[in-house]
């Protein structure tokens, strides 16, 4: 049986943050989606005693004892996948009802990849460095659909030094067609060409991408707890040496881009993801595009401790063109922070700082709002006039 709608969660070794996230995702019901579990967990005892109590007749888990790199694991969860449309999300996340509403329309009318605002959802294991932030918020501004050109996004990007992964087509916190994935498995022999997968689909299905749409509304539940990436990076502990990261493959340093300073933080991973998308996919004219100066000005502004190391990548006119990078990046984060405030103090925002907040609870305030704003109706109106 071929289901609408995939959801895929490669785990490991984060048991009580999975069991949160299927407590929220089997209230979706089990019609028109399977949720794949794919677990490369040491030990999985307490998971499969857990789903054996779970009443979800689509809920598949699989589980793999070998160890694998995160893109290996990946690669398992979509190869078990059976539905028309692909949504990868972390163990420690979830997806609003309205996503599979927003997921048939994109059926109706041939959409291949969505991208969509999100939740943000703070555990309570969270440590912040810095300023409390809410434990749960999300945009309230009203609904608009855009058409996206994802060469132009990709070109974009380029330009960024791959530092943002927001508007790229892609399966991660996204929703891409499996037809997609497989163009791009077909094309350079796997659906995540690169070391970190989001962004190495991401780039990859850039390329192939007709019919892309963007809706800014809460569909997925973005959540971060202290062990994930985006917890390590709240608190400065996702960053160091390539060496003996379990995530990544052991000859990962040997084949990083000599641009790329080697180091294992978001900044860099990301980038070199993209290269190695591009040159998977046959791109590889794309990479002469790419501006390397933009990851050294966010390496230098970020992280003090590597200055020295990253100066060594920059040469005579590099130095001026890296500090452009560093005014612009300044000045668009110091804009984004007034236009937020503005907007926060307008009420343009939902904010939730109950700091025992549950997943599952952060989901049921995510979809009330939804429901209540009448999110669906327009989303039907608006694709009936705008995106076909």
């Amino acid at each position: 049986m071929e289901y609408l709608l995939s959801i895929i969660i490669p785990t490991k070794n984060r048991s009580n943050y999975l069991k949160g996230c299927l407590d929220s995702l089997i209230k979706l019901g089990d019609k028109d989606i399977e949720i794949v579990v794919q677990d490369n967990s040491d030990d999985n005892s307490q998971i499969v005693d857990y789903i054996k109590n779970i009443d979800h007749k689509n809920l598949k888990y699989y589980h793999c004892k070998d160890q694998l790199t995160q893109t290996e694991n990946s690669e398992l969860a979509v190869s078990n996948a059976t539905g028309k449309y692909i949504c990868y999300i972390g163990d420690d996340d979830s997806i609003s009802n309205m996503l599979i509403e927003a997921v048939k329309l994109m059926n109706r009318y041939e959409i291949e990849a969505l991208n969509c605002n999100m939740a943000t959802f703070y555990w309570p294991d969270i440590v912040f460095n810095g300023t409390k932030l809410p434990f749960l918020s999300f945009d309230k501004t009203k609904l608009k659909i855009e058409k996206i050109n994802s060469k132009e996004i990709l070109y974009k990007y380029l330009r960024n030094g791959f530092q943002s992964i927001r508007f790229l087509p892609r399966t991660y916190h996204a929703v891409i067609a499996r037809s997609i994935l497989d163009k791009v498995k077909l094309k350079s022999g796997k659906i995540f060409p690169g070391p970190s997968p989001d962004m190495a689909n991401a780039v990859a299905c850039s390329l192939v991408v007709h019919n892309h749409i963007y809706i800014n509304a809460p569909l997925i539940i973005s959540g971060a707890s202290y062990s994930s990436a985006c917890g390590m990076g709240m608190r400065g502990a996702h960053k160091g040496s390539l060496k003996g990261v379990a995530q990544i493959a052991n000859d990962v340093e040997e084949k990083w881009n000599k641009n790329i300073p080697k180091l294992w933080l978001g900044n860099t991973i990301w980038p070199e993801s993209a290269v190695k998308a591009l040159e998977a996919m046959g791109a590889g004219d794309f990479i002469e595009k790419m501006n390397w100066y933009a990851v050294y000005a966010r390496m230098l502004l970020k992280y003090g401790e590597y200055r020295s190391y990253t100066m060594q990548f920059i040469h005579g006119i590099g130095y001026l063109r890296v500090f452009f990078d560093i005014i612009s990046d300044v000045s668009n984060w110091l804009i984004d922070r007034v236009i937020y405030k503005i907007r926060f103090l307008r009420g343009s925002w939902y904010v939730n700082y109950q700091e025992n907040l549950s997943l599952q609870e952060a989901c049921e305030i995510t979809n009330k709002y939804l429901e209540e704003t009448g999110f669906y109706a327009e989303i039907m109106e608006i694709m009936a006039r705008k995106v076909r």
